[in-house]
């Protein structure tokens, strides 16, 4: 569970990144706001393809880290 948890905080925080260029502050965020002013679609393409690529590799990174940490999970299922 507090892997799981920690999955959904990391993707979370990711996908917030972008809420930072809307409020100023830089960040993937940036992209979408300066792509929808100039109306440049594959500027927003370009952050949409980069905040799912960074929550995935998060994702993928701490579900692989649970395994590692949690071996007798693993047993179990194997019987």
């Amino acid at each position: 569970m507090i892997v799981a948890g920690l999955r959904v905080a990391a993707v979370s925080t990711v996908s917030l990144i972008t809420v930072g260029g809307f409020i100023g502050r830089g960040g993937l965020g940036r992209l979408f706001s300066d792509g929808f002013q100039r109306d440049i679609a594959i500027e927003v393409w370009a952050g949409l393809v980069a905040v799912m690529v960074l929550a995935l590799v998060f994702d993928v990174a701490i579900a692989f880290g649970g395994r590692v940490a949690t071996p007798w999970t693993r047993a179990q299922v194997a019987r």
